[in-house]
């Protein structure tokens, strides 16, 4: 098509999205004609050029031109040069500086994804208005505090913000946001505690990823009230204190509840699974149930609901201080391909009905004090990498090299408290029998040491006792002597 076209009639629509050959590197020349559109959209045709700023349509409501190389900034004004934007979709461009003022014109924005590009700066309080349902700034370069109360959010169903820069405590704004499906806060320098209100208001949540942040305090119980919760992720924070105990209200996590979402944009999220970064669809999404709470400070035991969470596909409570055992029943999350509790301080030995979970790809049990034979039947059979089981000083069997020679060899040192106890009855014993020589010891040498030293007390000793001598003789011989004469008396 000539370059100088142009055409005589006016499009209210054009969509040439994945037409990568059509137009260049240059948007077409002819668009600048046209000043009908309500729908103009370009994305995945290859552009390199600067933003339009020639774009003027007061009749446009979606503009989407994401997955280009368009460089430059926003227009200034393009709050005046497209008033009626509804969905504005820029995302996967090199676009940069910071969000223009005009765009707090847009009062009826909807939609709004300027994911992956170069944006930097703050985000203003005015942009955030209750229209919007969509709104994604994910890795970009904004930084300061996300507008706390400057704004209104409470129509948002969809909200992420990972990988920037954001500052500061978990937005209050969002506490009337009761529609709110996803909220995505990872890779920031958000801190301070997760407020109770998340639970409480947000009873839509599906996903709550805040991993990669500054939060500390514990985690919320009120966090069991997100009945459609299907996706967990807290890791790598601050957090501390016990896991919740009351798991088995994620209903979604049980499979009570079928939490697919009420309507999405198409975009690739990463998420962490089975050792790997991984980019899912909306749609995929929707399967990935998974609970990550690796990489804070948590103590106490994994609590026993957990094992009601037949959904969870993952499940990582690595790098943390968690105590006790591993529950016993943890075989009847069915669904499971990933467990990592790997670097806590878990003991006793690894339950037998690890060996049903048949969809399990990816085991980490290391770096904990585990104890016994390492179970082989059933799936387990097939974790023949050591790593598996490394650093658990009490554990045994295959794949590690150390055999199990009998069935207490390998057990922790407070497990033999019965023969600690006979030797401390033994030493007792002999202690009572030192004292006993002691006593003796002393007394003799009391007696004999003092006359040895005395001459005095010597020969008093020795004259008394000759004194006793004579005197017992004398009694004897007159006791002699009248049992004669009753005798012959007779």
């Amino acid at each position: 098509m000539k370059s100088n076209w142009i055409p005589t009639f006016q499009l209210k629509y054009f969509y040439a999205s994945s037409c990568t050959d059509c137009f260049g590197s240059e948007f077409p020349q002819w668009l600048r004609t046209q000043k009908a559109l309500v729908t103009l959209g370009l994305s995945k045709t290859s552009i390199s050029s600067d933003f339009p700023i020639w774009l003027r349509a007061r009749s446009l409501t979606a503009l989407d031109l994401s997955h280009n190389q368009i460089v430059g900034p926003i227009p200034t004004s393009i709050g005046d040069q497209m008033p009626n934007l509804k969905y504005l979709y820029l995302n996967g461009n090199l676009i940069n500086h910071s969000l223009p003022f005009s765009l707090c014109k847009l009062k009826n924005l909807t939609g709004v994804d300027l994911s992956s590009n170069e944006f930097s700066g703050m985000v203003q309080g005015c942009l955030l208005t209750s229209n919007l349902m969509l709104l994604d700034l994910s890795s970009n370069n904004f930084s300061g505090t996300f507008p706390y109360s400057h704004g209104n959010l409470s129509g948002i169903q969809m909200l992420f913000l990972g990988d920037n820069s954001f500052e500061g405590s978990m937005p209050r704004i969002l506490k009337n946001s009761k529609d709110m499906e996803i909220l995505d806060l990872e890779g920031n320098k958000f801190s301070g505690n997760i407020p109770t209100w998340v639970g409480n208001n947000l009873e839509y949540l599906r996903c709550l990823m805040l991993s990669g942040n500054l939060f500390n305090g514990t985690i919320p119980s009120s966090l069991s009230n997100l009945t459609y919760l299907f996706n967990l992720d807290l890791a790598h924070n601050q957090l501390e204190g016990p896991i919740p105990q009351n798991l088995r209200n994620f209903n979604a996590m049980t499979g009570q509840a079928y939490a697919a979402f009420s309507s999405y944009r198409e975009k690739s999220i990463s998420q962490s699974i089975k050792s790997n970064d991984l980019y899912y669809s909306m749609k995929q999404l929707e399967v990935m149930v998974k609970i990550d709470l690796s990489q804070n400070y948590l103590i106490g035991s994994i609590p026993s609901e957990i094992t009601k969470l037949k959904e969870l596909i993952g499940l990582n409570l690595s790098h943390n201080n968690l105590t006790g055992t591993i529950p016993a029943e943890i075989g009847e999350i069915e669904s499971l391909e990933s467990l990592d509790l790997s670097f806590n301080q878990l003991s006793g030995p690894i339950p037998r009905s690890i060996s049903r979970l048949n969809s399990l790809g990816d085991l980490k049990l290391s770096h904990n004090n585990l104890s016994g034979e390492i179970p082989r039947e059933g799936h387990l059979s097939t974790f023949n990498e050591a790593s598996s089981f490394d650093d658990n000083p009490y554990l045994c069997g295959d794949p590690l090299p150390k055999k199990c020679r009998t069935e207490n060899s390998f057990e922790p040192p407070f497990r033999n408290i019965e023969n600690q106890d006979e030797e401390e009855n033994k030493w007792e014993k002999w202690l009572l029998y030192l004292m006993i020589i002691l006593g003796y010891a002393v007394g003799f040498w009391g007696v004999v040491g003092a006359l040895i030293l005395k001459r005095n007390w010597r020969y008093a000793y020795f004259n008394f006792v000759d004194e006793s001598k004579d005197k017992i003789h004398a009694t004897m011989q007159r006791s002699i002597e009248t049992l004669k004469g009753m005798c012959i008396h007779k």
